[in-house]
């Protein structure tokens, strides 16, 4: 499992710290001092992470505002009520005539339940939070969070300042501005990476449930339908052909059946809105085309919803897509359209001709070095579970990952947990430089 952490420079020492005692997890830091570094770190890392992890509330809006809905199990820390109270009280108790209407606090956005508090104190005694036109989602946040915090301390409204933004602290400080940094508690960090380590978990279950499609060519003529139907398998390998999919097909009685796995088919429906299958085949016949993709634990049992979501289909008589997830959940119709560039594989069609260009390496050899990537559950491959994965020898795997290493596409490492006895085993990562151009 591979979770990306989005985090202030001045948190990540202690994130590394708190985070080191998970087993089977892989976090990756990507620091930021300047809040718009974390747009390029995410657009750069993203399909390479299983899931998102980001320390402050702003952060993860301004990828949210950026990209739209995540595509990803994602949470961000958020101060809990304890925490709020607990840092409070250790302010009260160090500053016993502190007044608190001359408190001015940044955080209280990212908090209802915070929110919800600081309303309940009396009035004179709330203090001043800064209000949604001051402090938005935006790259500049940072600055305009110093500037406002300067300006309520330069016109004798505020004495103390309460942040959540580590980011700031240094520069209140050099400005003589006394503040408190309000931080997550350990138990509230802990809570939140394994509520996130759950979601990835169901998440990644999720992508190796088995998939069964169910196709039917709608023949007006009795007379045309061998013909029709060699012309439908053909089509068919074509597709898997042309763009790449990973579809096993078969010619039952009556109609197709291809066999794949979640993760693809969410690819070729472009997330259950469309479906590119459709829009390919329309292309080739006259006649209606009926697709049904049925989800299951077992594979009986996705079948008989792939049937069924493509008799579903039959039975409205115009060319569509259905999706049968469970009984109760019927997908569709999806219509036949372009499938989208963006896609939850590591790399599409298109990038695999720029590539192939760039590097100067067959496509056989690109596909099957990212075929492995995208099966295994690691960043890292040997040449022997390479050869494995995608049915080569260990010498032929060997050839063509020297190759790519050559073309700069992968980069070695030495396997230092592998031991020291024998030889020692070479490890094989993508080259993220050289795949996002």
């Amino acid at each position: 499992m591979h979770i990306g952490v989005f985090t202030a420079i001045d948190n990540k020492a202690r994130l590394e710290k708190l985070l080191s005692s998970y087993e089977d997890v892989t976090f990756e830091f990507f620091p930021y001092g300047k809040i718009e570094e974390v747009i390029e770190s995410f657009k750069r890392n993203s399909r390479f992470l299983d899931g998102y992890l980001f320390s402050g509330y702003f952060s993860y809006r301004l990828i949210e505002q950026e990209i739209g809905s995540f595509d990803k199990p994602v949470t961000y820390f958020k101060m809990s009520e304890s925490d709020f109270f607990k840092k409070l009280t250790f302010i009260l108790l160090e500053n016993r005539k502190l007044d608190l209407s001359k408190v001015f606090l940044d955080f209280h956005a990212e908090s209802d339940e915070i929110a919800e508090n600081i309303k309940l104190l009396p009035e004179e005694s709330q203090p001043i939070v800064a209000s949604d036109e001051h402090i938005y989602v935006s790259s500049d946040v940072y600055d305009r969070a110093l500037d406002l915090h300067m300006k309520m301390h330069e016109e004798g409204r505020a004495n103390i300042s309460f942040t959540r933004f580590a980011n700031i602290v240094q520069a209140l400080e050099e400005k003589g501005i006394k503040n408190y940094y309000f931080e997550i508690s350990d138990e509230t960090i802990q809570n939140a990476v394994n509520d996130l380590l759950n979601e990835v978990n169901i998440h990644l279950l999720q992508d190796n449930q088995i998939v069964c499609g169910a196709i039917k060519l709608k023949v007006e003529d009795e007379d045309t339908r061998e013909i029709q139907m060699l012309n439908l398998h053909s089509s068919l390998l074509n597709f898997n052909y042309q763009f790449h999919h990973e579809l096993i097909i078969h010619e039952r009685d009556g109609y197709f059946e291809v066999m794949t796995n979640y993760l693809e088919v969410e690819t070729l429906t472009n997330n259950f809105t469309s479906c590119s299958l459709l829009h390919f085949l329309k292309k080739k016949f006259n006649s209606s085309i009926h697709i049904g993709w049925g989800i299951g634990k077992t594979f009986t049992q996705a079948r008989v919803n792939a049937q069924m979501a493509c008799d579903y289909s039959y039975n409205n008589e115009v060319s569509s897509t259905y999706v049968l997830k469970d009984e109760d959940t019927m997908i569709g119709p999806l219509i036949g359209r372009r499938r989208s560039e963006r896609s939850g594989s590591i790399i599409s069609p298109l990038e695999i001709t720029k590539l192939m260009e760039a590097v100067d390496m067959t496509r056989d050899k690109i596909n099957k070095i990212f075929l492995a990537f995208n099966k295994i559950e690691n960043d890292h491959i040997s040449s022997s579970l390479f050869a494995e994965t995608v049915g080569l020898s260990v010498r032929s795997a060997n050839r063509i990952l020297k190759e790519a290493e050559e073309k700069e596409l992968v980069i070695s490492m030495i396997d230092s947990a592998a031991g020291l006895q024998g030889r020692p085993r070479k490890l094989y990562r993508l080259n993220r430089d050289v795949l996002l151009g």
